[in-house]
């Protein structure tokens, strides 16, 4: 299942969670995609390979396997992110 929720908390003793609903974040994952498509287009390579869609149809794939995956970030300040999706 695709991921619908993505929760970001920040905050340096308590975290503040920030539920966003998934699809406002795909104008990034868009651009991330033609950057990705792009660079495949134009970076010399083997014939073997796939080409940009073959790029794209993987990463979109791939993409159905994000549902949990968080990541904490700490830095030396004290400040915590946290992202998890849902």
């Amino acid at each position: 299942m695709w991921p619908v929720l993505l929760v970001v908390g920040v905050g340096r003793q308590r975290r503040f969670p920030l539920p966003l609903p998934f699809f406002l974040t795909w104008p990034l994952v868009g651009l991330g995609w033609i950057v990705v498509g792009l660079g495949s287009l134009v970076s010399p390579g083997s014939p073997r390979r796939p080409g940009a869609i073959g790029m794209l149809y993987t990463a979109l794939a791939l993409f159905n396997h994000l549902r949990g995956a968080q990541v904490d970030i700490d830095d030396s300040k004290g400040a915590h992110i946290h992202v998890r999706l849902w």
